[in-house]
């Protein structure tokens, strides 16, 4: 019976040091963790929204925001705890090892200028770097299409998420247009620094038309990830209808390059009215 009780007085014991604990946490310490979460939280962060197309008279396409990608590897597990992070690096390790022939000539059929070779020794090199953020592709400047990241993206190891296979890319929004010079000063460009906006040409015109308005969002750590969380939804730019007819504008843009050659000028002016 003495032995029970004691059992019971113990047990009690620690549930008053529970409550009296959670207490302090909810009441004199509250400030304290308080101050702890926010350390965790980045306020304000913006958020572009998509630019809005440019239209030709018909309905086709002159300008568009198009994405770029650049796709890296990291090839390091990251786990914090150091036995699970042992024990996932040979995990990913292994995975490699198995995958690397056919991940290097996957990589050279999207690529056909760079042999599978090539892609070996490059990561080969950034294996035994040890590289968290290494560009899959030599040349560090390139950018590849959303079709050629998409294949990527099937290739072994690169289609799992990034925290279990490493791969992970960064994306760029770029001006493109479709139909080349055509029309390519009535349509304007950007300036190189996006922030700074249109340059000329319709793009200037209708640039507060085009642009869209500017999300936020805070990003906030959970479980040792950020999570992005919409404070408010970015509004894509709206798109502009013009009164260009494209194939008017070839005829147009063709005699006057035509007779360019023809007496060897350097520049020239076509109005089409």
């Amino acid at each position: 019976m003495t032995r029970y009780f004691f059992v019971v007085l113990l047990m009690g014991l620690v549930g008053i040091a529970i409550v009296v604990k959670g207490a302090m946490i909810m009441f004199a310490e509250r400030q304290y963790w308080h101050d702890v979460a926010d350390r965790f939280v980045k306020e304000n962060v913006t958020v572009k929204p998509n630019r809005g197309n440019i239209l030709s008279s018909d309905g086709k396409l002159m300008a568009s925001s198009l994405p770029e990608y650049k796709i890296y590897m990291d090839f390091m597990s990251g786990e914090r705890d150091e036995k699970r992070r042992k024990k996932d690096q040979q995990r990913k390790d292994s995975i490699w090892k198995a995958n690397f022939d056919s991940i290097c000539i996957g990589l050279h059929q999207i690529f056909p200028d760079i042999s599978a070779a090539t892609f070996k020794s490059h990561l080969r090199k950034g294996r035994e770097m040890k590289s968290r953020n290494y560009n899959i592709l030599p040349n560090r400047n390139r950018r590849i299409s959303y079709i050629q990241y998409k294949e990527a993206k099937r290739l072994p190891v690169f289609k799992m998420n990034k925290y279990r296979g490493g791969f992970h890319e960064q994306i760029y929004n770029q001006r493109k247009k479709p139909f080349g010079s055509l029309a390519a000063q009535t349509l304007g460009r950007l300036y190189a620094d996006t922030a700074m906006g249109a340059r000329n040409g319709i793009e200037l015109a209708f640039d507060t038309l085009l642009k869209g308005r500017n999300g936020i969002t805070h990003r906030q750590k959970v479980m040792n990830k950020y999570l992005n969380i919409v404070d408010l939804p970015p509004v894509d730019g709206c798109d502009i209808i013009s009164t260009l007819d494209v194939g008017m504008q070839d005829i147009c843009e063709k005699a006057l390059v035509d007779k360019l050659k023809e007496i060897n000028a350097n520049v020239g002016v076509a109005v089409l009215m």
